[in-house]
């Protein structure tokens, strides 16, 4: 944090200020009301300029999601990862997948806790073993959008039950996007799915696991997609509209999902958001009038605007008090500087950055001096925002 002002990638929580009121929202009208409760799914897009906190907007959101129960997927849309490519982007969402208290990732540990949440769902052992089977069983008769994943995802299980190592390790390979493998596929007693059909196959088995894992007792899925103003910038226009394409076939598919129980939330900049209402198709469902926006009071709106605010400096100043705190709350020894110096010292940084007039970045640029504050606070006990380092002595000779 305070080399770069980025968001850590643990611990989020907190010290986020700022959105609470947010955050309130979303938990209530989709975390627990539309995914938790009735199974449904929905999507947002969280939008604003470089530096005003959309990661840790995102990974504050996965730390509340986690805490209630949900399996969480953080995976970065950068330059390198094709949105247009449906497999490779199934995969990353499977590499990055964390079960709730689980420190694990991965479709293996996926898999582990679903069948260890349905065998401890009852206290008394050989009844429980009877309702794991029944479930076990009744994953072929579940409505999954891909009937591919729940055979295997059943064989997996089973294997995992069994303690079938290598078949455990063949099945989750399939899971995790070898749909193609012909030897893998074989071992399973699949078929291996065509070239011209892995697109379709990858974009049903995301939908499929995150029905597996509600069909498995937990609450939904949260997937957040960062940095998508990077991977949905294409020097190619065709590209842009066949992201764009994409993106709207999204959103009606997650309307449309039946018990899949999942939220996608994307990070975009102000010119990517803008570019998406260019495509009329996208316009329509994602398009909020004036006054009727998210920060406007308006739960449904599909955008939510971070660059927005009404006290750019009072909003600094709790950046970082809340930082202050943590420090002075949790640091376990004594440090030299009063925390009240501390505090002065803050309020006077926040007022230096309103008056550099560094706006798009103003709450990443807080957070890198306040953490350059408070670690030589700690480390040196020099209420400094950059302690001077003295030049090396030269040797004599």
């Amino acid at each position: 944090m305070a080399s770069n002002g980025v968001a850590p990638a643990e611990g989020c929580s907190l010290f986020g200020v700022g959105y609470e009121n947010v955050f309130e929202r979303l938990n209530k009208v989709y975390l627990q009301d539309r995914i938790a409760s009735r199974g449904g799914s929905a999507e947002k897009f969280v939008v604003g300029p470089f530096g005003s906190g959309k990661t840790h907007f995102l990974r504050q959101l996965m730390e509340i999601a986690a805490a209630q129960g949900f399996a969480t997927s953080e995976v970065s849309l950068d330059k390198d990862l094709d949105y247009s490519n449906r497999l490779l982007v199934y995969k990353e969402i499977v590499r990055n997948l964390r079960m709730p208290g689980s420190s694990g990732r991965g479709m293996r540990e996926m898999l582990a806790a679903c069948a260890k949440n349905v065998q401890g769902m009852l206290p008394d052992p050989d009844a429980a073993e009877a309702a794991f089977q029944g479930w076990l069983n009744g994953i072929t008769d579940h409505d999954f959008k891909l009937d591919k994943f729940a055979r295997v995802a059943q064989k997996a299980v089973r294997y995992y039950d069994q303690q079938d190592q290598d078949g455990f390790q063949t099945a989750c390979q399939w899971l995790e996007g070898a749909f193609d493998n012909k030897e893998i596929a074989s071992r399973l007693g699949e078929q291996p799915v065509k070239d011209d059909e892995l697109k379709l196959c990858a974009s049903q088995a995301m939908f499929s696991m995150f029905q597996f894992i509600r069909y498995a007792g937990f609450k939904g899925t949260v997937v957040c997609l960062d940095e998508a103003d990077i991977g949905f910038q294409q020097t190619s226009k065709d590209k842009i509209q066949k992201i764009l394409a994409l993106l709207r076939a999204d959103i009606g598919v997650i309307n449309d999902l039946v018990g899949g129980a999942v939220f996608f939330v994307y990070a975009l900049t102000n010119e990517v958001a803008q570019s998406m209402m260019q495509y009329d198709a996208l316009k329509q469902r994602i398009f909020s009038a004036p006054g009727y926006g998210f920060m406007d009071g308006n739960d449904y709106a599909a955008l939510i605007s971070l660059s927005t605010t009404t006290d750019r400096e009072a909003e600094l100043r709790k950046i970082g008090h809340r930082l202050a705190d943590l420090l002075y709350d949790h640091a376990g020894v004594p440090l030299a500087v009063d925390k009240s110096q501390a505090i002065n010292k803050i309020t006077q940084i926040a007022a230096e950055i309103i008056e550099e007039d560094i706006s798009s970045s103003s709450r990443r640029e807080m957070t890198k001096r306040t953490s350059i504050l408070l670690l030589n606070i700690l480390n040196r006990g020099s209420l400094e925002a950059a302690a001077a380092v003295a030049p090396p002595e030269e040797d004599e000779v």
